[in-house]
């Protein structure tokens, strides 16, 4: 914060009973009095106003904190929707490779940081295939409702990225908003998990470097 200073210019010298005359020019006169005083209000009252700026910056919300959760998934195969099981290589990135037409379907338990709200998801990887027109692939962020029901809950999307289909292929870093609906995290009523499909009509491969997720206070 700037320095604050306010130095006084007027200084009164008292006039004497029947030896000073009441003259409004002059060096002792009124209107050099009083157009010291008026300095003296302008410049106390530009102090007031920068200290009023000062307390208000110092009482302003400071903006929303974020947090990043970088991360590359650790899939385990399901036994629905999947002929071919996510691997890894040895520097620790998730693959899936398709030889045939087909999908791969991985899932991942999450453990996010409660109430606060979701700003983006990112992916970053790199996809390719036999005809580049019909190779894709997602991750999908979703959350259940932690009590047990029968038939169970269905989930709910919290957001996903998609890639391929024409779009990205070879390399990507892709970003995309969550559903606002569901953006804040509440740990106390739902379970949340991560899914990435990887789906061809011919052959590829998909590889998934970094799954980034974004968040700020609620």
């Amino acid at each position: 914060m700037a320095h604050l200073n306010y130095v006084p210019t007027f200084h009164h010298t008292d006039w004497v009973d029947k030896l000073d005359r009441c003259d409004a020019e002059g060096p002792n006169g009124f209107n050099k009095r009083f157009d010291a005083i008026t300095v003296d209000l302008n410049q106390l009252t530009t102090v007031v106003g920068q200290i009023g700026t000062a307390i208000g910056n110092f009482q302003a919300q400071p903006p929303p904190r974020q947090i990043q959760l970088s991360f590359t998934p650790m899939l385990r195969p399901t036994t629905v929707d999947s002929s071919g099981a996510w691997s890894y290589t040895a520097t620790g990135v998730a693959t899936a490779s398709q030889a045939l037409p087909g999908g791969t379907l991985g899932v991942m338990n999450l453990s996010l940081p409660d109430q606060y709200i979701l700003t983006s998801l990112r992916l970053v990887g790199s996809i390719s295939g036999a005809d580049t027109s019909d190779v894709d692939g997602n991750i999908t962020l979703s959350r259940i409702p932690l009590r047990l029901t029968i038939p169970a809950a269905t989930a709910q999307t919290v957001g996903a990225v998609f890639v391929g289909d024409g779009l990205q292929v070879g390399g990507f870093d892709v970003q995309q908003p969550p559903t606002a609906t569901f953006a804040k995290i509440d740990n106390s009523t739902y379970r949340y998990f991560l899914t990435a499909l990887f789906d061809t009509s011919i052959s590829g491969n998909m590889s998934i470097e970094m799954v980034q997720l974004t968040f700020r206070v609620a």
